[in-house]
């Protein structure tokens, strides 16, 4: 009896944090395809990171070089930004007027929520959201070729001047994404 598998069965995907804490710092991520039935299969690669400090005021802030499996790659989009610490895309709204707690911070990968006392007006809360751009390195780059060995190591490495704004420590953010169809 032969089995044959639906398209979404035979699908590989990988997602792999992309992250370093030093200014400076490269990131390295190895993915290994399954040996089953890895061969005969076109694969694409997205990289997409976080704004931190990729806003170049004053500094060289950015993405130095992103290589796979060692060879330097073409990045698809030039990181300049905003340091989103720094340069206010922030709304604030009243959030409550009945509130005495000190400010409470929340956040996701590309939202910080600040929730503090306002000091001109008694008992009234004030909720700040600042919001982080994100930026793709490679947009399904078809790494077919690269993976063949069933191996892929991304490396992606940040200038000395990226030194603020990190995300739950982090100064490089992102994820790695690995379809294999």
């Amino acid at each position: 009896t032969t089995t044959t598998l639906a398209p979404a069965e035979l699908a590989i995907n990988i997602s792999r944090p992309v992250l370093c804490k030093a200014p400076g710092c490269t990131a390295n991520v190895f993915m290994t395809l399954p040996e089953r039935n890895k061969d005969n299969r076109t694969c694409k690669l997205t990289v997409r990171i976080n704004n931190t400090d990729f806003d170049g005021i004053g500094a060289v802030e950015t993405v130095e070089w992103l290589q796979l499996n060692g060879d330097n790659e073409t990045i698809s989009s030039m990181i300049s930004g905003t340091n989103p610490c720094q340069l206010a895309q922030v709304q604030t709204e009243i959030v409550s007027n009945h509130t005495s707690e000190a400010a409470n911070v929340s956040w996701d990968s590309n939202t910080t929520w600040i929730e503090y006392a306002n000091a001109t007006l008694p008992n009234v809360t004030v909720k700040s959201t600042l919001i982080r751009d994100s930026f793709t390195l490679l947009d399904q780059k078809d790494v077919t070729a690269t993976v063949a060995g069933g191996n892929l190591t991304l490396s992606v490495k940040i200038s000395e001047m990226v030194d603020e704004c990190a995300i739950d420590g982090y100064l490089l953010y992102g994820i790695a994404e690995l379809v294999c169809i």
